[in-house]
């Protein structure tokens, strides 16, 4: 005989606790491909900067932002991910603050070197991130499983948006 467990929940809620699904390409996408990316950027930034070629101080000084810049980055987005992997309650908000600053920063870093004289396609490189911001953004934001995963530890679980399906408007 089958019998139901009346004190589980019956919504599925159980099962979207944890870490899975969409979740763990958002953390393998900050924790690897991610850093990888932007360290390969710095990396590239760095050889030019020790290559014998004569650089003018603000060639370097710019090189060594940029080396800075995406080192940094790179940090932030491991931490992230990591952080994402162990369960940690704050950790949707550090990655959403993640997110939002690596779009500020790099559109500030490649605007301000378009002021200078350089060109680079912003363009290009402001949608890639800005997409991919806004796609995970939106994800933290309006995903159960995240709203579940991260509950405080005294059992509440945080109200999703007003604007998430499912909840109705005043």
């Amino acid at each position: 005989m089958l019998t139901i467990d009346s004190a589980r929940p019956q919504d599925g809620s159980e099962r979207l606790n944890g870490v899975g699904g969409w979740l763990v390409v958002l953390i393998l996408s900050l924790t690897f491909a991610a850093p990888f990316w932007q360290l390969r950027i710095a990396v590239q930034a760095f050889e030019i900067l020790l290559s014998p070629k004569h650089l003018t101080q603000g060639g370097i000084l710019r090189l060594s932002i940029m080396v800075a810049v995406y080192i940094g980055l790179a940090l932030f987005s491991c931490v992230s991910g990591i952080m994402l992997w162990s369960s940690n309650r704050h950790a949707p908000e550090v990655t959403k603050t993640y997110l939002i600053v690596s779009v500020l920063t790099v559109g500030i870093l490649y605007s301000s070197y378009r002021l200078v004289g350089l060109h680079f396609n912003i363009p290009r490189i402001l949608f890639n991130r800005g997409v991919y911001a806004c796609v995970w953004y939106a994800y933290l934001v309006r995903s159960r499983r995240v709203r579940l995963t991260y509950a405080a530890d005294d059992g509440f679980i945080p109200t999703p948006s007003p604007s998430s399906p499912g909840v109705a408007s005043p």
